[in-house]
């Protein structure tokens, strides 16, 4: 086993070397970021150094940074009776977000949701349960109570989903922000 070529691949490896407690009882954890410039696994591509990921997550932070909001609940509470859809909870936003696409039903009374038309295929049935799961959620339904876990065998579409909700979720806050 040649140990040597590890080492040389790593890029941006990052080990928590370990705790101490501070000086008010709180815990600190030391983080050792190694960054070496080198060349990914063999196969000549190059890896991100540890720098490049902070400053995307920076650019991503300051594209999508809502600004924040000061009043009082005298002010808050006339733009609640303007607009009652402030007040929505996350299952609701998310359930209004995807029938806002359009929804077709066929012969047999199966909703197939537009907003998934384009991306996900074969997996109608999923889908139409997790729409299920947010219509309970969004009316106040137990169910919103509990997590909803998404599991199948590679390339079923579980992080497809959740990409297409939340760039779904950012899309339409970004189009009410700017009607205002």
């Amino acid at each position: 086993m040649n140990t040597g070529n590890r080492e040389s691949r790593v890029n941006g490896v990052a080990s928590l070397l370990g705790a101490r407690e501070g000086p008010q009882g709180e815990h600190r954890h030391r983080l050792s970021l190694q960054r070496q410039e080198t060349v990914g696994p063999g196969d000549g591509t190059r890896r991100e150094s540890i720098q490049d990921i902070f400053q995307k997550i920076d650019e991503h932070t300051k594209k999508y940074r809502v600004r924040p909001w000061e009043g009082t609940f005298r002010d808050y509470l006339p733009m609640v009776l303007a607009h009652p859809k402030l007040t929505q909870l996350a299952h609701a936003r998310l359930y209004d977000m995807v029938r806002s696409y359009g929804v077709d039903v066929d012969d047999h009374g199966k909703e197939h949701f537009q907003f998934f038309a384009r991306d996900l295929f074969g997996i109608d049935d999923a889908l139409a349960k997790v729409m299920e799961y947010l219509k309970a959620a969004a009316t106040g339904s137990d169910v919103g109570k509990r997590i909803l876990m998404l599991y199948g065998p590679p390339s079923s579409g579980k992080s497809q989903l959740v990409i297409l909700l939340k760039r779904g979720l950012e899309t339409t806050i970004r189009l009410k922000a700017r009607a205002r």
